[in-house]
């Protein structure tokens, strides 16, 4: 495709199908391309605008089927993490922590696997949800690093077979005080120019149009499809990962 903006938009709109979908996937298909066409810090910040966006608009429409108690400790979690976050991104080469990241998603990935071809929901016993404030922390660490909230929630309620209402709904809501968390760090690390704001708009007609095709996808998507799609997108995300920290 020889025209990058033709190119851009039809990237954002698929990862906003995906995200309004499945509650995942923004990053996976819309960071490659924002990467190429921006090579800039930029493409970060456009990711967590829109992907903010996205949960804004969502979210008061799901926030019924979210699980609070789980979104509370993983709220909790991500407030322990996201300093932690910031400072092995000060510290560790990106390559280096691309790597880790990658790896950690594919293991959890690969163990959602088996979870995946069940429709029958777990309820977390009391060893689970000691371990939610952990994965709240992973994730923090991943938003303030690479700007990365929702893999490792996602495959924690893929691995412990939450309904796919309430895995969407969660992480979308989620998204909405991480992703301004991550907003907000960005605002005082780096600096959020006019022109970012400026192509953030112009990317917001194909974002809408994408979101509408994921509201009306999700309802035509049975329990197991949907598991085994959102780990698909989980392994994905991880070789995505790896791939690109390995050169």
């Amino acid at each position: 495709m020889d025209d990058p903006w033709l190119l851009l938009n039809l990237a954002v709109l698929v990862a906003a199908l995906f995200q309004a979908a499945t509650g995942l996937g923004f990053g996976l298909f819309a960071g490659p391309v924002l990467m190429l066409v921006l090579d800039d810090i930029a493409a970060v910040q456009i990711a967590i605008l829109l992907s903010l966006m996205i949960a804004l608009i969502l979210a008061p429409q799901l926030r019924r089927q979210a699980e609070p108690r789980l979104l509370r400790q993983l709220l909790i979690g991500t407030v322990i993490g996201l300093p932690i976050g910031i400072m092995i991104y000060q510290s560790v080469n990106l390559h280096t922590l691309k790597l880790l990241a990658g790896a950690v998603i594919a293991i959890m990935a690969l163990a959602s696997l088996k979870a995946s071809r069940s429709t029958a929901p777990t309820i977390p016993g009391p060893p689970a949800r000691s371990l939610e404030i952990l994965v709240g922390a992973l994730s923090g660490i991943m938003t303030a690093s690479l700007a990365m909230p929702g893999p490792v929630p996602g495959a924690w309620m893929v691995m412990r077979a939450y309904p796919k209402a309430v895995i969407r709904a969660t992480i979308l809501c989620f998204f909405v005080p991480v992703y301004a968390l991550a907003l907000s760090l960005q605002v005082a690390v780096a600096t959020v120019t006019l022109d970012t704001w400026s192509t953030t708009a112009t990317l917001i007609p194909a974002t809408l149009v994408g979101l509408l095709c994921g509201k009306l996808l999700v309802s035509r998507i049975d329990e197991r499809i949907f598991r085994l799609s959102f780990t698909m997108l989980l392994l994905a995300t991880a070789v995505s990962l790896l791939i690109s920290g390995s050169q």
